[in-house]
């Protein structure tokens, strides 16, 4: 694919569009994601998932009537449709794309961690809602960060000399990068991320210390409320806020609504409305997002969609580290999930879409040099064996030259 068409993903995905509408931002991504699965479908060499595809239609559809039952305003019920749509382009991946989808990643990296460190410099300090996007608050560029660092991880495993230099300290300042932008899940985010990374060989080890920093995500606003706890971070200026909401009062709230209205929920567009009355328009979580938003049914639907993406990391884990690299970013979105609704940016599932292709060749690549190393191992061994068996057998060995 040419360079204009990796241009305009990535100023669709780091939300440079927004500059002119944000409305480009969220329907062009959805449109790319759609674009991306009918590219990927007349190739010949594309794998098709197909429950994905009955995923979306199923999501659209409760979706549609959500909003007819609930007369939600056409602009809502059109931003969430192009919410769900995005997810189509998990139905489908080219081997072939996979280059086009690094290059995408990497770009939109390096854009992000420019724009996120000349934003700390003129603010002079670090602490959150310093840092801002076109597209939407500093979380989102935290978590695009973290699912494109680990491309940068594994161009400097792979490099030798001054360029992989260059690559660590490229890495090294899109972590601090994310540190800039104060966002707790973000940071914890790349801590996981980092942890699995380091402890690649030892499993056990890696699952108690990523256990540990996720019940330390999911209880941060508890933990904020500790003085010791939120004077230390303080100091380090990783926060300069005390949340009068915390999550567990929004999900309370949401469990409210979501148990009186289970099937189609209140409607596109109406959470800003019922969350209101604590200051907050969204439910911190994406399946509490959909199920409040769209009902029971469709909560249930995204859970099956993003558990079944949790498969590509878990078979990573048991390849090489290259190709748990490639997986990697699948987590970070995971985790961005349990505190924010990024199933409302379409731009970040296109960005999700693309890493999960890449994931998925890397992952077929792995299996297919496995099975040529078996493939040689067998024919090695067979041939030991035949010679074993005509040595025992007192017959001499057929010469094998002319």
């Amino acid at each position: 694919m040419s360079l204009v068409v990796v241009l305009i993903m990535v100023i669709l995905i780091t939300g440079i569009t927004s500059v002119v509408s944000h409305p480009l931002t969220l329907l062009g991504s959805a449109a790319a994601s759609l674009l991306f699965t009918a590219t990927c479908l007349v190739n010949p060499t594309c794998r098709f998932r197909p429950g994905y595809l009955v995923a979306v239609v199923a999501l659209g559809t409760i979706c549609l009537l959500s909003s007819e039952q609930n007369v939600s305003p056409l602009s809502s019920t059109i931003h969430i449709l192009a919410c769900y749509v995005s997810l189509a382009g998990f139905a489908v991946y080219v081997p072939e794309f996979s280059m086009f989808c690094r290059r995408v990643s990497i770009l939109t990296f390096g854009i992000l961690c420019v724009w996120v460190l000349v934003q700390t410099i003129q603010a002079g300090a670090i602490g959150s809602w310093t840092v801002t996007g076109t597209a939407g608050a500093g979380n989102l560029m935290a978590a695009q960060l973290n699912m494109t660092l680990p491309f940068i991880l594994s161009m400097a495993i792979n490099s030798q000399g001054a360029k992989k230099t260059g690559l660590l300290l490229f890495a090294f300042a899109g972590m601090f990068a994310i540190v800039c932008v104060g966002s707790r899940n973000g940071i914890g985010s790349l801590l996981i991320t980092l942890v699995l990374i380091g402890l690649f060989n030892n499993l056990k080890s890696a699952i108690a210390v990523c256990t540990f920093l996720v019940t330390i995500l999911l209880m941060s606003d508890n933990l904020l409320r500790l003085p010791f706890v939120a004077s230390f971070l303080a100091r380090f200026r990783f926060v300069g806020y005390k949340s009068s909401a915390p999550r567990s009062l929004i999900w309370s709230l949401s469990s409210d609504y979501i148990q009186r209205y289970p099937w189609f929920g209140i409607g596109p567009g109406r959470s800003e409305k019922v969350l209101a009355v604590i200051d907050i328009n969204h439910a911190h979580n994406n399946l509490v997002q959909i199920a409040l938003e769209s009902g029971i049914p469709a909560a249930i639907i995204a859970l099956l969609v993003f558990a079944s993406l949790l498969k590509l990391p878990a078979t990573g884990l048991f390849r090489s580290r290259q190709t748990f690299l490639m997986c990697l970013p699948v987590l970070p979105y995971i985790a961005q999930s349990f505190t924010d609704i990024p199933i409302h940016q379409p731009q970040q599932t296109l960005l999700l879409v693309l890493c999960v292709c890449t994931a998925r060749t890397a992952i077929q690549e792995s299996n297919e040099e496995y099975q040529v190393r078996q493939s040689k191992s067998y024919t090695t061994t067979g041939g030991r064996l035949r010679d074993v068996s005509v040595e025992m057998s007192g017959m001499p060995r057929r010469s094998t030259t002319g």
